[in-house]
């Protein structure tokens, strides 16, 4: 039987790439690179999909988090760089294989889904980084694409489709803030601390004002203070 790094999952159908990621063992990091792969655009199409229908996979294993911790770590580091590897490196990729604006924007759009639809329930027992560390990975692989500052840093983009991408990724954002559920609301907070966007300040201010209200405790209150202005780790 072939080792996963030896198979090139991108052109599997959606249900033999679940099986694919699924079958990987929760104990052995499989760390996979934009090069292991020979269509991006279609591991673009099963990647939404799965965060689409992320309910009805994940709940599955919802008394697993080490499986969910596992695929949805190894899945979504991979994929922060297959969004835009094409930039880097041009000839990746036949033309028809690579991704596209429109795929970008869909594929970031989805990724609320699996927080309000998964993590919102299992949070609150679940042992793992994988949805607080997820934008971290993407928003890391949008500032190399761009030629920006690594993990932080805020800067100007200078292109409409730079601009598209990360007003979408600071909407996704906001639609996880808006999950009633504190470790969700966190997660958000941690991607918009990666994120250079002119309202990153008062978007985090304002949720700042309600935990404060609530009673949240000073050492989340100091974080939260540094994720406002873009400066925490």
């Amino acid at each position: 039987m072939p080792e996963p790094e030896d198979v090139d999952f991108s052109v599997l159908t959606f249900d033999a790439w679940l099986k694919f990621f699924f079958a990987l063992s929760p104990t052995r990091a499989f760390t996979w690179s934009v090069f292991d792969i020979s269509d991006a655009r279609r591991h673009l199409e099963h990647y939404i999909r799965f965060c689409e229908e992320s309910r009805a996979i994940l709940w599955l294993y919802k008394a697993d988090a080490a499986r969910i911790e596992s695929v949805t770590w190894t899945l979504t580091q991979g994929t922060a760089n297959v969004l835009w590897s094409d930039r880097l490196t041009e000839d990746i990729w036949p033309p028809e294989a690579r991704p596209t604006h429109r795929l970008r924007l869909q594929a970031i759009e989805a990724m609320a889904i699996p927080y309000e639809d998964v993590y919102r329930y299992i949070a609150e027992n679940f042992v793992g980084s994988a949805f607080f560390m997820w934008w971290e990975a993407v928003i890391g692989g949008f500032r190399k694409a761009y030629g920006r500052p690594a993990v932080k840093g805020d800067y100007t983009p200078d292109t409409p489709q730079e601009v598209a991408e990360r007003d979408a990724i600071f909407a996704t954002l906001q639609r996880i803030l808006a999950i009633e559920n504190l470790d969700c609301q966190l997660a958000a907070c941690h991607g918009l601390n990666h994120l250079s966007h002119p309202h990153r300040a008062t978007t985090v201010e304002a949720f700042i004002r309600r935990f404060s209200a609530d009673g949240g405790d000073p050492d989340t209150l100091r974080w939260l203070y540094s994720c406002r202005d873009g400066a925490a780790m």
